[in-house]
């Protein structure tokens, strides 16, 4: 958060590493009104000028009407406290570290997609028989299938789960995300071992 009194503006979706259910995020602003110049419609058949218009947040966000989602904020917050909240979130971050270390000490099995900034730990698992390629479309094509036929191995085992995704220009990858506070390093090694085990059982053939 260093460096954060400088943004016009910060997001919060505290069903990551917070742990809440959906729906519940909060966007602070350094300007005061600019929520309700932005989505004011002076609508007069909702708001009338004689009613309490303290907790009116009506004319403040781009929905009119909705559950009141900060309430589960507000009792967690209650619950755990600031520094629950810090054990949480340092929690999260140690373990994104973690995913981090196994990639970068795996001697090319796994490869990063990027260096993380937060907790979306994207990578790929590459054959051994591409380890020493270079990359190239080619190259790419087979990680991307590869990906494809681990994840749904995975899904149907049952073992544990992990998500995959991708952008324009990059094979598919892996995006495994450490958010959940009951989760260990060792949860962690059991995941990364049972995408190795996977794709070391896909014979090459199958992916070219």
């Amino acid at each position: 958060m260093n460096g954060v009194n400088r943004a016009d503006s910060v997001a919060l979706t505290a069903t990551k590493c917070f742990g809440l259910p959906q729906q519940c995020a909060l966007v602070v602003l350094k300007r005061r009104g600019l929520l309700q110049s932005c989505n004011a419609m002076g609508a007069d058949y909702l708001f009338h000028e004689y009613d309490e218009r303290t907790f009116d947040l009506g004319e403040l966000t781009l929905n009119c009407g909705r559950r009141v989602d900060s309430f589960k904020l507000w009792v967690a917050w209650k619950a755990y406290g600031d520094e629950g909240f810090e054990r949480r979130v340092n929690h999260a971050f140690d373990q994104a570290s973690h995913c981090v270390q196994i990639c970068e000490n795996s001697q090319g099995v796994f490869k990063l997609a990027h260096h993380p900034q937060s907790l979306n730990i994207c990578f790929w698992y590459v054959p051994k028989e591409l380890r020493s390629q270079p990359a190239s479309p080619e190259t790419d094509q087979k990680l991307d299938k590869v990906t494809s036929l681990i994840r749904r191995r995975i899904q149907l085992e049952g073992k544990c789960l992990t998500n995959f995704a991708n952008v324009p220009g990059l094979p598919h990858f892996f995006r495994h995300i450490t958010c959940n506070p009951g989760a260990s390093k060792e949860d962690m090694d059991f995941v990364f071992n049972q995408i190795k085990s996977i794709g070391d059982s896909i014979p090459f053939d199958a992916i070219n």
